[in-house]
């Protein structure tokens, strides 16, 4: 069977369904940013640069996820170590770092297997990625291939490619075929990513001090609270005008108008029961958490006052200052 890359990859018709969460794609953002940073401080000192040449910026990595039938989850990645790149382009890794690696991760994320590969680069992928990409297949049967483009201005530069066997002139061909994907997050995940980026695009020198740091997370909590108060209120002044609308058609005031009715039928049918059990069940354990939260921040900002105010009290009432004052006022 020959290998082949096509100039423009084809689409995927294997059905499969990808979802991307952010964690892996931060992973390999920052192993490029670390390798960049890295060549850059050995050019300043004069150093030469690192086997492979023009390649050093290329990084590689494994990607770890699971799979439920048609829906592979992209959850992590990790570096790989790169121990030569040839003449030709052609790249050997690091076998025992690889296989030490993913036994480390193992240990610490059992659900989660070897799913592909990431590398950064340019364009469509080419005979070496493929030649790269069938010895990793001991490792899972059909590896998805993730490259993130750092030069492309897209807003996310990130490619997904899978293996297909396609016949060309009656002979077997394996080529790159093009995935789609969606962005998974998760809540925690959108969390942490958001504060990250919050933290990043403002944070200051190095002589900020902890009440800043403080001052501005608050600042950051009040403006996504406001935000999300400003979005509630938008949705309920739309539903009161659309209640406002039924009403007057069903006084005869205004004349029906049948395909904003069924748009606003469809609408409410969407909308799920809230008179089951289930849901006031869902709804007070929700409320009585949210309580819960409140209360022991409640207590921990007390604490926290009650122990400010000791320590006061103990400057203020040390036995030994009381009696250096006593001496001095005699």
């Amino acid at each position: 069977m020959q290998v082949q890359a096509t100039a423009e990859a084809p689409s995927s018709s294997s059905g499969l369904s990808y979802k991307l969460h952010p964690l892996a794609i931060v992973n390999i953002s920052d192993h490029y940013t670390r390798r960049v940073m890295a060549a850059r401080q050995r050019q300043a000192k004069g150093a030469a640069p690192a086997e492979g040449g023009g390649e050093v910026e290329r990084v590689i990595g494994l990607l770890l996820g699971e799979q439920h039938g048609r829906v592979v989850e992209v959850w992590n990645s990790f570096e790989l170590d790169i121990r030569r790149i040839g003449p030709d382009g052609s790249i050997e890794l690091d076998r025992d770092f690889l296989l030490q690696r993913k036994e480390q991760y193992q240990k610490t994320f059992a659900r989660l297997d070897v799913i592909g590969w990431y590398s950064t680069g340019q364009g469509p992928p080419g005979q070496k990625d493929l030649e790269l990409h069938n010895t990793l297949t001991e490792f899972n049967e059909a590896p998805v291939y993730l490259v993130l483009d750092p030069l492309d201005s897209r807003e996310l530069p990130v490619s997904l490619y899978e293996t297909e066997t396609r016949f060309v002139d009656g002979e077997a061909t394996q080529t790159f075929s093009k995935a789609t994907y969606t962005i998974e997050t998760a809540e925690a995940e959108r969390i942490a990513v958001d504060h990250a980026a919050r933290i990043v695009s403002g944070s200051g020198g190095a002589g900020s001090s902890a009440a800043d740091s403080r001052s501005e997370l608050t600042s950051q909590h009040t403006a996504h609270l406001a935000g999300a108060h400003g979005a509630v209120r938008m949705l309920a002044s739309r539903v009161r005008v659309l209640h406002e609308y039924v009403e007057l058609v069903r006084a005869g005031q205004l004349p029906y108008d049948h395909a904003l009715l069924r748009d606003i039928s469809s609408l409410t049918r969407r909308l799920p029961a809230m008179n089951s059990d289930q849901f006031q069940q869902d709804f007070l354990t929700d409320y009585n958490d949210t309580l819960l939260v409140t209360y022991l921040a409640s207590i921990t900002k007390g604490t926290s006052a009650v122990n400010e105010l000791v320590e006061k009290f103990n400057v203020a009432l040390d036995p030994l200052k009381s009696r250096r004052r006593g001496y001095l006022s005699v």
